[in-house]
């Protein structure tokens, strides 16, 4: 049986969508998907933040690694139930009412494996209490070949926080 024209240009689309997604999921690096995290955090009002990132298991298995995705999992079940969950602001914007106005993305270190990467925010109503506050660092790890957050970390009050070490203790 001979396939028909529309099956073959069926597909010849799907053999050359592959690729190029592989090539651009490879290509994607931490500074890059950092950058993609703040701009959408920051579109619009922005009155969200970066709770797209980790308000839902599904999110989390997308952008975490397995052992953080893990760590939220226990946490979540250690949350009686109606109470308020592991987060009690948003990690990304360190945040009550994320409003970003600005934010600046830079690569402190990197190898083969892990990475780290430094973002300087500023507020829609101005200047935090502390300059520490409005940096926030982000830990990756390479797992099955994509950069994932292992890490979220920054300070309150000159205080630091780690989203994994919250997570421990919740």
């Amino acid at each position: 049986m001979k396939p028909s024209r529309r099956t073959f240009l069926a597909v010849l689309l799907a053999a050359s969508v592959v690729p190029q997604t592989a090539v651009s999921a490879e290509a994607t690096n931490p500074v890059e998907i950092v950058k993609g995290i703040y701009r959408r955090a920051a579109a619009g009002t922005g009155e969200s933040g970066g709770q797209f990132l980790w308000l839902k298991p599904a999110d989390r298995r997308r952008a975490f690694t397995a052992s953080l995705v893990d760590a939220w999992a226990k946490a979540d079940k250690r949350t009686p139930k109606g109470d308020q969950g592991p987060m009690s602001f948003d990690p990304v914007t360190n945040s009550q009412d994320p409003c970003l106005k600005d934010f600046r993305v830079t690569e402190e270190a990197a190898g083969p494996a892990n990475a780290r990467v430094v973002v300087s925010m500023v507020e829609c109503g101005g200047a935090r209490p502390s300059p520490a506050d409005g940096i926030v660092r982000y830990l990756f790890r390479r797992e099955r070949g994509q950069w994932r957050i292992d890490d979220i970390q920054g300070a309150i009050d000159g205080r630091g926080w780690s989203v994994r070490e919250m997570l421990a203790r919740h």
